[in-house]
């Protein structure tokens, strides 16, 4: 699996709010944290529920970190992820965004 296809694929998995979360890698229906029976991921947790295991080729977290820097400049930690993701003020959206930018940072393998 390319890196642009484990990106498109952990979007999948939070393209929508009530799928998305924050403060744990995954929840259940029930809003624990869960390895089992997840319904809702944070990037990071749709990630690796996708299997980035970076590879030769730039993986997708490498892609996705550079596209939080794009977005956000002032970005703690360089862009890391969870980091990011966990941030009070983000939002799906904000989300949405910085998939849609590693996407295409990945498509150009820049």
């Amino acid at each position: 699996m390319t890196a642009t296809e484990k990106l498109k694929a952990a979007w999948q998995l939070i393209d929508r709010p009530e799928k998305w979360t924050k403060g744990v890698y995954c929840r259940d229906a029930d809003g624990f944290s869960t390895g089992s029976n997840p319904i809702c991921f944070c990037m990071l947790g749709a990630l690796q529920r996708v299997g980035d295991g970076q590879s030769r080729e730039k993986g997708a977290g490498e892609f996705l970190n550079r596209a939080i820097l794009e977005i956000d400049p002032s970005a703690e930690h360089g862009g890391a992820v969870t980091t990011w993701n966990d941030q009070p003020e983000r939002t799906h959206a904000d989300v949405a965004r910085a998939f849609a930018r590693a996407i295409e940072l990945s498509e150009s393998k820049v």
